[in-house]
Order: structure tokens, then C-alpha cells, then sequence
């Protein structure tokens, strides 16, 4: 992966933990991307460069929390008293 490549996905990254952050602190309705992209410290137009809009981003977030909460969950080899553990932990 070259320089411009690291920094687009660094970006995508800090973009992603501002949103996570935000929506904790605000919820789904009074987040607004101005306020994602101070906590990310980045330029307004640089979260369009990523998302076409702020539903389109949270579309993105919510996907790859998913993806992640059901990596997480086959990890428990059939441990079913893990599982609500998992979805706590990461909800959280």
C-alpha cells in the first residue's frame, strides 16, 4: 500500500471512530457530520470524499460493526453463554 493509500484508509478510520463517538454521545438523529468531522479533525469535504452522505456513513459503520460482531460470535466455538458477552462488549 503506498503513502496516499495509508492516509486515505488512516482517514477512513478517524472518520469511523468520530462517528462511533458521536452517535454514542448524540444518537442516529442529532449527529451531524460537521460535528463528526471535528471530532476526526478533518475537513467537511473530506468526509464527502469518503460518503456521499451522513446515512450513506452510517450505512458504512454499521456494516463493518456487524461483519465484526458475527467474526466475534463464530469465534465462540458454540459457547452460547459467550455470545451475549460479545454483543454487550461490543455494543458498548
Amino acid at each position: 500500500m503506498n503513502r496516499s493509500q495509508r492516509r486515505r484508509v488512516e482517514t477512513h478510520n478517524r472518520l469511523f471512530a468520530a462517528l462511533r463517538s458521536e452517535i454514542a454521545a448524540t444518537g442516529l438523529e442529532e449527529m451531524t457530520v460537521q460535528a463528526v468531522t471535528e471530532r476526526a479533525d478533518v475537513a467537511l469535504g473530506t468526509f464527502y470524499n469518503h460518503f456521499d452522505h451522513k446515512n450513506t456513513a452510517i450505512e458504512a459503520l454499521s456494516t463493518l460493526e456487524f461483519s465484526s460482531l458475527k467474526l466475534a460470535c463464530a469465534s465462540v466455538d458454540g459457547d452460547s453463554d459467550q455470545i451475549p458477552r460479545l454483543i454487550t462488549t461490543s455494543i458498548s
